[in-house]
């Protein structure tokens, strides 16, 4: 028995973690792959000084990042958005699992039944 709930929850998931893993890599290694057209694209610059305030501090060009640069395009293509939304999809999806999977072995966290009469006759609360 692990020591650790953290550790456990790994285990058991461990090979939905490590394709989860493998996608978010290949997703990543993608966008470094398409980097080399807009680092040579003097455009994109151009575009990214054209948009108005709200859209460059929402997706943080214009300011830290810059579009052109490695680390601004990755920044503004992956993980402003799309990882973000990828490990939350991630997060939910285990949270659910875990919860069927428990209450498919009866090991759900459930309170007791009780009879409505009981609950009818029971004294509201002194103060």
């Amino acid at each position: 028995m692990l020591n650790s709930v953290f550790l456990k929850t790994l285990r058991d998931r461990r090979r939905g973690f490590i394709y989860w893993a493998l996608g978010l890599v290949a997703f990543i290694a993608m966008e470094v792959a398409v980097y080399p057209t807009v680092r040579d694209n003097p455009e994109f610059k151009k575009l990214s000084e054209n948009y108005p305030d709200a859209v460059k501090s929402f997706f943080g060009f214009g300011g830290q990042f810059d579009i052109t640069s490695g680390a601004g395009f990755l920044g503004i293509e992956a993980f402003s958005m799309i990882v973000p939304l990828i490990l939350i999809f991630c997060t939910v999806a285990a949270g659910a699992s875990a919860r069927g999977v428990a209450r498919a072995e009866g090991r759900a966290c459930r309170a007791p039944p009780r009879r409505r009469s009981r609950s009818l006759r029971r004294q509201p609360c002194r103060r």
